[in-house]
């Protein structure tokens, strides 16, 4: 569970990324927590505004990054390390950062 967990924070550093990985990371983090909420691909991708492939695609690449293999490990994960606490940091720090 380590090693899972030191991926998922890799995904929200998002202070020293580049433009696009903050997108990439932004859109993944909303999938986990759409997943978490008990989404199904369709509605993740109405709800982010892009493709079903697009989600399918990065579900994939999360279950392979995180050496995972159905969604109730993924949210095992989440509830495990707490990202819901992290994701809600984010939001506020971000919400921060749109104000300025």
């Amino acid at each position: 569970m380590h090693r899972e967990k030191l991926l998922i924070e890799e995904i929200i550093k998002t202070d020293t990324s580049p433009l696009i990985m903050r997108e990439k990371q932004a859109i993944e983090l909303r999938i986990i927590k759409n997943i978490t909420q008990g989404h199904r691909d369709k509605e993740i991708a109405d709800n982010l505004h892009i493709s079903v492939s697009t989600v399918r695609n990065y579900i994939n690449k999360l279950f392979e990054e995180l050496d995972l293999t159905s969604t109730s490990q993924l949210i095992c994960l989440y509830y495990e390390n707490k990202l819901y606490d992290i994701l809600n940091e984010i939001k506020i720090k971000n919400d921060y950062l749109e104000e300025l």
